[in-house]
């Protein structure tokens, strides 16, 4: 089965605070397809259901899309699932869609949102 890459980073270790966030960076959550962009959903609310966390905070990012990383036959097939969702088919170049001020804003509301105790070292 082939499906888009998904990269999401978890932390088994959840501090002892009121507040937790979880994000999550995939190119379907960069898709201009909103079916993709609902598979990011989709990931999530499947990551939630296995873990059981529920964080207070939670977003998505768009990821990247390195062809260079992958061999002649992923590359082909990564380019037609994304020319099926009107992205790049340029294959000899790579692709970054996160922005990263939505990222450092989605960490710095998070900090502010800790209490005062949970933020210091």
């Amino acid at each position: 089965k082939v499906g888009l890459i998904i990269v999401t980073h978890f932390c088994p270790y959840v501090p002892d605070t009121p507040q937790s966030a979880f994000f999550s960076v995939s190119v379907s959550a960069a898709s201009f397809n909103t079916k993709n962009r609902g598979l990011a959903d989709q990931y999530v609310a499947k990551f939630w259901q296995e873990t059981g966390w529920r964080p207070d905070k939670v977003t998505l990012f768009g990821g990247a899309l390195q062809y260079s990383k992958y061999n002649l036959l992923t590359k082909f097939l990564l380019q037609r699932m994304t020319k099926r969702s009107l992205g790049p088919t340029v294959t000899w170049r790579d692709y970054e869609f996160t922005d990263w001020e939505d990222v450092t804003r989605f960490a710095e509301e998070f900090l502010v949102s800790l209490p005062t105790s949970a933020t210091k070292s």
